[in-house]
């Protein structure tokens, strides 16, 4: 076999080999229209905490068994995300609206946010895209958790995932009610033995 034939063979393996691994691998934008997409909200069984891997969320847990986050508009949400461990490696929350895709913000670390009341706009362009929680020392004796907020625009289903080295570890769909419909009985006082990272 000539020299321009073994060539024109190496190119043509080259050109199948990229075909087929386009074909076989998942795209970027299925990979996220695949984390966006919504499942019903999640249940979570009574006396626990819903689960978004390694993190703990604190809410209101409906009759159904359904995480429910109360909601007061134009206000940033406090929600305390607890740990029962030191984290091994540094978790990244991601969260988007069902009804639309549309993405939550998050503000956890960083500069404080100004006092509300907010418009939406500011809800939408606030925080980051990503809230990124970070190992450090937690005692086996002492809660720990992590303080900020979730800028959700509306009521209805969030879908929250956590990610661990580029890897979803966890998902949680949560629903965040009008605070007038919410059954919070208030937040608990934190004690001197619970330790939070803002």
């Amino acid at each position: 076999m000539s020299r321009r034939l073994v060539y024109l063979a190496a190119l043509l393996v080259g050109a199948l080999s990229a075909v087929l691994a386009t074909l076989l691998v998942p795209s970027a934008s299925s990979t996220i229209q695949r984390d966006v997409s919504c499942s019903p909200p999640t249940i979570v069984p009574p006396g626990q905490r819903g689960k978004i891997g390694p993190l703990r969320i604190g809410g209101i847990h409906q009759e159904a068994g359904s995480v429910e986050i109360a909601f007061l508009q134009w206000t940033p949400t406090k929600v305390l995300l607890r740990v029962n461990r030191a984290l091994k490696r540094t978790v990244r929350l991601r969260g988007w609206r069902c009804e639309d895709g549309a993405v939550l913000r998050f503000q956890y670390g960083g500069p404080p946010l100004l006092p509300p009341p907010h418009t939406e706009e500011d809800l939408r362009r606030l925080g980051t895209r990503v809230a990124v929680f970070r190992p450090y020392p937690c005692p086996r004796t002492t809660r720990c958790g992590y303080a900020g907020y979730m800028l959700f625009t509306s009521t209805g289903n969030w879908k929250l995932n956590a990610y661990e080295t580029g890897r979803r570890v966890g998902t949680l769909v949560l629903v965040v009610v009008p605070m007038a419909q919410s059954k919070a009985m208030g937040g608990r006082k934190l004690t001197p033995e619970f330790q939070l990272r803002q």
